[in-house]
């Protein structure tokens, strides 16, 4: 907003501060801007009008400058949504103020200035419940936030509250019947599947997740008033545990699994936890504040556990879908410095995503409910973050999680390096179309005759298997190697200088550099490569620093923990460590 036009806005609200405040009447007053804060889909100017005796903060949220167009759904234009939103806010402000609960509160809105669409309304100065959930990270194991769960259970009978409010007039009814779930299901399932080139994944989850609806919804949906962002960052609470919810326009009557789903996948998927594999937040605490949750919104009714999760998976694959989208359009041609920690961002992204809808799905698979009764048997609704795998394919499909590091994770023709009674061996034999074991015996016009391998994987290599890796591999190909010791690989150079093997985890990626790879990574499978829960990148420090700051109750972590802080701060770390991987992308 241009100076002149902040200063209409201000001289607006000092003419209206008197029907804003009643205690600001026969007072002169002042109006100060104190911040502006931009969003992706609004700005926010925040002021504070004073007089001689009081002062109140308010806020002004308006359309952004410019309207960002790198998103997967319709968006509405921004005086429809804006119109919206504050006969929303006037709508739900009197709605909870009748209801006279203390559970809940509401924002009150005071104006709208139609020059700049711009919605008026009182500022709370309150934390949202997303800062309250950071507090009880594995980061802050000192912070304790007062009545957390209490208030996820007040935000869970908010929105029962909210689904019962009378809709609007102009309210309008959107994916009312079981095949507009299906029709939803099919299409996101097929943007992913088209952009992380992982079409038998996505071709299996929507098949099941499609089967399960046929038996599980009813052909015409139960409709509520949808929130529609019903999220961490929109819900505001006071010390004593009151919420209230922000940004919403309340104009959609749609399925009341919408939002619950929403908001619970909101839960899982907060970014520190994405970014960190899970490892953020405790993953038993998240179910309880899921239970909690569920338990405030259908209070003592049965829950329809597994409606829920259907729209859990659905909620999951749009989210997805979007982060997906936005990469695609602002970063695919970007080559900056910054590229490569953003390739290796979205890699991360891809794999909890990935990890974290399988275990909904998998949900489904180790017993299926239609209703539980609450709170005892909530649990069956709230899903673990990691999936159970209880067969043998599911444990070879994790013991090849590595392929989502590289640039193509579709297993198409792969040439394999290393011994072939190892797990890795049979889990590329299984999973991927054309698999070839090399030998020693090939010569060179073999390797040339045969090449054109989309991923070479080795396993403990040397330096020669890596020279024809790279006659193998097409342009754009990947590689993947294993190294099961860092401290062996130096030993045994050390007591053999003249053998063609490598020295250290640096010989390793400058060998890579000069066979013509770039994008060259390193990552530390932790245990190991066979019961892998965390693939650490190496050429983060932070990271690596954030693995050993976690606390733990049993004396051998703690010790295990302390020695891996100093290793790492004495650079030690680099030489010891086990079950290390190094990926790459051939020219």
């Amino acid at each position: 907003m241009h100076e002149r036009s902040l200063t209409a806005l201000r001289q607006h609200i000092l003419a209206h501060a008197e029907t804003y405040y009643s205690d600001l009447q026969d007072q002169p007053a002042r109006v100060h801007l104190t911040n502006i804060t931009t969003h992706t889909a609004s700005v926010i100017y925040h002021f504070i009008i004073k007089s001689r005796t009081t002062q109140h903060a308010l806020l002004v949220k308006t359309p952004p400058e410019r309207n960002l167009r790198n998103r997967l759904t319709e968006q509405t234009d921004p005086e429809t949504k804006f119109h919206s939103e504050f006969a929303a806010l006037t709508h739900i402000y009197d709605y909870f103020n009748r209801l006279h609960d203390s559970r809940f509160a509401a924002i009150r809105p005071l104006d709208f200035v139609s020059e700049f669409l711009g919605i008026v309304m009182e500022e709370v100065m309150k934390p949202s419940l997303r800062s309250l959930l950071s507090r009880t990270s594995r980061l802050q194991p000192w912070s304790k936030p007062a009545r957390l769960y209490e208030s996820f259970r007040n935000a869970g009978s908010w929105l029962r509250a909210f689904h019962a409010l009378a809709p609007p007039d102009q309210a309008v009814r959107r994916d009312s019947f079981k095949s507009d779930y299906v029709s939803d299901l099919e299409k996101y399932s097929a943007f992913l599947a088209d952009a992380t080139g992982d079409a038998t994944f996505f071709r299996d989850l929507a098949s099941r997740a499609i089967a399960e609806a046929s038996e599980v919804l009813p052909e015409t949906l139960p409709l509520g008033l949808t929130h529609g962002d019903y999220a961490l960052r929109n819900l505001l609470v006071d010390s004593g545990g009151r919420v209230l919810a922000l940004d919403t326009q309340a104009k959609w009557l749609m399925p009341i699994y919408e939002d619950p789903a929403y908001f619970l996948i909101g839960l899982m998927t907060t970014w520190p936890q994405v970014m960190s594999q899970g490892l953020v937040f405790d993953p038993a605490r998240l179910k309880k504040l899921e239970q909690e949750f569920l338990q405030g919104y259908f209070e003592n009714e049965p829950v329809p556990c597994e409606a829920i999760r259907l729209f859990k998976i659905k909620i999951m694959l749009i989210r997805w879908s979007a982060k997906a989208f936005r990469f695609t359009r602002s970063h695919l041609e970007d080559r900056s410095r910054f590229y490569a920690l953003k390739r290796t961002r979205q890699r991360l992204l891809h794999r909890y995503f990935r990890n974290a809808t399988q275990a909904l799905v998998q949900a489904s698979r180790n017993g299926r409910q239609s209703t539980v009764v609450v709170p005892a048997a909530v649990a069956e609704c709230a899903t673990a973050i990691e999936p159970i795998r209880t067969d043998e394919n599911l444990r070879l499909s994790r013991r090849l999680d590595w392929r989502f590091l590289l640039p193509q994770p579709d297993l198409l023709r792969v040439a394999y390096f290393g011994p072939a009674e190892v797990s890795l061996a049979t889990a590329l034999k299984k999973f991927s179309e054309s698999f070839t074991p090399m030998t020693g015996s090939q010569t060179a016009r073999d390797l040339n005759e045969s090449g054109g391998f989309d991923i070479a994987v080795l396993r403990s290599p040397s330096l020669k298997d890596l020279e024809r890796a790279s006659i193998l591999l097409k342009p754009g190909g990947g590689i993947y190697v294993e190294i099961e010791s860092l401290w062996a690989a130096t030993v045994r150079y050390q007591r053999n200088p003249l053998a063609e093997r490598f020295q250290s985890l640096k010989h390793y990626l400058t060998v890579l550099e000069q066979h013509g790879f770039v994008d060259i990574e390193a990552y530390w499978h932790r245990p190991s490569f066979e019961r892998c829960v965390e693939i650490i990148p190496l050429h983060d420090r932070t990271t690596k620093e954030f693995v050993f700051s976690r606390s733990s109750s049993g004396l051998l972590s703690q010790i295990k923990f302390a020695a891996g802080r100093y290793t790492l701060k004495s650079n030690y770390l680099m030489r010891l460590l086990q079950s290390v991987s190094v990926v790459a992308r051939m020219t």
